[in-house]
């Protein structure tokens, strides 16, 4: 099959050692007890103490394509060393944030002899079993100048899942490892991965399982990958993570590009087979999708070059050199001219346009528009709702605003006698009638008042947010009241 832009390239990090001076530090743990896989479900975080020349780093500018190149991450060695990998991947971000320039030479192999033995994370990270979980308590163990514990938690429900880990990724921009509990053959198995970000909307992983895994109906992709591609782990289903303590909080890269919103618009793939969608800018990032050739996407910025775009829920980069813009019909506004009355709200919509609006309100004594174009009338006038696109163009329409006014504001009736009260100005909107005693004074629902007895009452025309009155006085058929109509 072809796929353009560049194929993936097979490989992971290099070898060589890494290092980091300090001193060591403990730190304890708590379980909580466990009511089995459905009720009680573990989370649980490891603490990387790193102290002296490596806590005066400061956080290198490190960009967000870098963070997630494709050297970065890994796959695992064997078959159960998925919690691991997922650490191994975790450090080396960790290791990038903090400027450390040999990333690269943490592997599996060297974590190994220390972190993966039958009292270390062999223990938790292949064998996730409730009786493994609950029979360690306060338990620590180091790694070089690293010292890791364990705290356990629960997570009840997916809300919970997704609120939890949104919060821990905002504070551990180099990522959490997790893993998820399933079922398999009616027997409670685990997979490990590593949580990258969260990223408008889409949690996003990099999973350590074999790119042909065992047991699974499809291949995992290398790299970034949005977590509905991992094997097996869902936002729902995991039931444990790992962060780093310490630093308290390491700057998180800058996702911000040269790409420019003038590309916005409709797109043609014209890849004879298939267009790959990267986790960057550049064919050395891990493909994250696909997409089929004479396929119509959205792309929202580009540079020339590379173009983000979405496609079938998958956010990435694509290269422009296979995608052509579709012609499309001028932006225009849904409508050039509109009356609405005092409190009426309407919603502006540019049709034949993907990129940003900024909207705005020749006078916002009459009426105001919101960022996202809601225009709400506030007093009768009139006044000009504008449309300013990112491309210079600017649409406009005419809006007037209508004050309702009835058709008296007093009036005086003899008992047994009507007439008949009007709103004009409605904009042919409904227009409620009541009145504050009826037994004084009744109205219809088409605004004909009746004099019942003696008194006074008043009538009120409701048209919307607009309240409008007349003050009704009853009198017998042998009274005067001053003012009244001969």
């Amino acid at each position: 099959m072809e796929k353009r832009d560049g194929e993936a390239a097979a490989g992971a990090g290099t070898g060589g050692r890494w290092s980091a001076p300090g001193t060591f530090a403990k730190a304890a743990a708590r379980s909580l007890q466990r009511a089995g896989f459905c009720l009680g479900i573990l989370i649980l975080s490891f603490w990387l103490l790193l102290c002296g020349s490596f806590s005066s780093f400061a956080a290198s500018a490190v960009s967000f394509e870098e963070l997630n190149s494709r050297g970065v991450f890994l796959k695992q060695k064997t078959s159960n060393t998925c919690t691991l990998a997922s650490i191994t991947m975790l450090m080396r971000r960790t290791a990038l944030l903090l400027g450390k320039s040999d990333w690269e030479s943490i592997t599996e192999e060297r974590l190994r002899p220390q972190l993966w033995t039958s009292q270390g994370m062999y223990a938790f990270g292949t064998y996730h079993s409730s009786k493994n979980a609950s029979s360690r308590e306060n338990y620590a163990f180091t790694y070089g100048y690293h010292t890791f514990s364990y705290d356990y938690r629960r997570m009840v429900s997916l809300a919970d899942n997704r609120k939890i880990l949104k919060g821990l990724l905002e504070l551990h921009p180099e990522g959490v490892a997790v893993f998820g509990c399933y079922l398999k053959n009616g027997r409670q198995g685990t997979h490990a991965i590593l949580l990258t970000d969260y990223t408008d909307g889409v949690f996003y992983c990099a999973d350590p399982a074999a790119m042909s895994y065992p047991d699974s109906s499809r291949a995992v992709p290398f790299g970034r990958i949005p977590i509905s591609q991992a094997s097996r782990v869902t936002i729902s289903n995991i039931c444990g993570y790992w962060v780093l303590s310490s630093p308290a909080r390491v700057e998180g890269p800058k996702t911000s590009c040269s790409c420019s919103s003038s590309y916005a618009g409709t797109y043609l793939c014209t890849a004879s087979d298939c267009l790959l969608i990267r986790a960057g800018h550049g064919s050395s990032f891990a493909a994250i999708g696909q997409i089929p050739g004479g396929s119509e996407i959205t792309v929202k910025e580009g540079n020339g070059a590379w173009a983000h775009v979405t496609y079938q829920g998958i956010s990435g980069y694509a290269s422009m050199s296979y995608l052509k813009k579709i012609s499309l019909a001028k932006p225009k506004l849904k409508k050039k001219s509109l009356s609405l009355l005092p409190g009426e709200t309407f919603r502006m919509e540019v049709k034949n346009w993907e990129g940003p609006i900024r909207w705005e309100s020749s006078d916002k004594t009459v009426a105001k528009v919101s960022k996202k174009g809601l225009v709400r009338a506030l007093s009768p006038g009139d006044c000009t709702i504008f449309a300013n696109l990112s491309d210079k163009t600017r649409l406009k329409m005419s809006l007037h605003v209508e004050l309702p006014e009835i058709s008296r504001k007093k009036l005086v009736l003899t008992e047994g006698k009507s007439k008949k009260l009007t709103v004009q100005g409605t904009l042919d909107r409904e227009v409620i009638w009541s009145s504050s005693r009826p037994e004084v004074a009744s109205v219809t629902k088409s605004g004909k008042v009746r004099a019942v007895m003696a008194g006074t009452a008043v009538i009120m025309a409701r048209v919307g947010e607009n309240e409008l009155s007349c003050s009704v006085t009853v009198k017998k058929a042998d009274q005067y009241v001053p003012g009244e109509e001969p």
